[in-house]
């Protein structure tokens, strides 16, 4: 990154604290967490059900016991149909304008546009890294962290912004309504760049929404 203030750090490519490692395990905790379909890489049928809460590990399961809801073969089909998924295209062309907005005001030292992806870059405007984004984002660890060590609580991977533009609610947990909101959230090693946002002028701030 180009600012002395960031500092990210290698963890795992997948999660919103790049909590895993590999997609399998990604789609293997979503399967658990989301759903609570036990499978080769989280075998709890009950998903995140903590041991106090007993009426929620009482509840039916989708399999014998010591039998998996999911079978391997189920995953690997669900991993290998995620891998074929093609990334979002932008809305139109680039406004190169707000795109030099966005690099001006230091969004692109974490949300940097090109990564290499094999023997081809992909654009996801973002570096996979994790970045300390202040305590107005703080969020409690995940139970399986593919970081060492493990994300903070204000640690956050960056998000990657391609298909941004057809949202409608913004950061990792939805709770920005605009664009706008999501950006005045960024704190900790963001902070310069948000500051330049709000210091901008009101033309200034719409070029960059438009952009992104």
């Amino acid at each position: 990154c180009s600012s002395d203030l960031i500092h990210g750090r290698v963890t795992g490519r997948h999660g919103w604290k790049g909590e895993t490692l590999t997609l399998k395990q990604q789609v293997g905790k979503a399967l658990s967490l989301d759903i609570g379909l036990g499978n080769p890489e989280f075998p709890a049928p009950h998903g995140d059900c903590t041991p106090t809460q007993t009426a929620c590990l009482q509840q039916p399961a989708g399999a014998a016991k010591g039998e998996l809801e999911v079978s391997a073969k189920q995953v690997e089909l669900l991993v290998g149909y995620v891998k074929s998924l093609s990334p979002p295209l932008p809305r139109g062309p680039l406004d190169s304008e707000g795109q030099g907005l966005f690099v001006n005001f230091g969004c692109a030292s974490c949300h940097i546009p090109r990564l290499p992806a094999g023997n081809k870059q992909i654009q996801p405007w973002s570096d996979l890294l994790l970045h300390e984004l202040g305590p107005g984002l703080a969020a409690d660890n995940p139970a399986i962290s593919g970081a060492n060590p493990p994300a903070s609580a204000t640690e956050w991977r960056t998000a990657p912004l391609w298909g941004v533009g057809q949202r409608n609610r913004y950061l990792h947990d939805g709770r920005a309504e605009t664009l706008e909101a999501a950006i005045l959230w960024h704190d900790g090693e963001a902070e310069p760049s948000r500051t330049r946002y709000e210091q901008a002028t009101k033309l200034q701030q719409e070029r960059l929404l438009t952009f992104l």
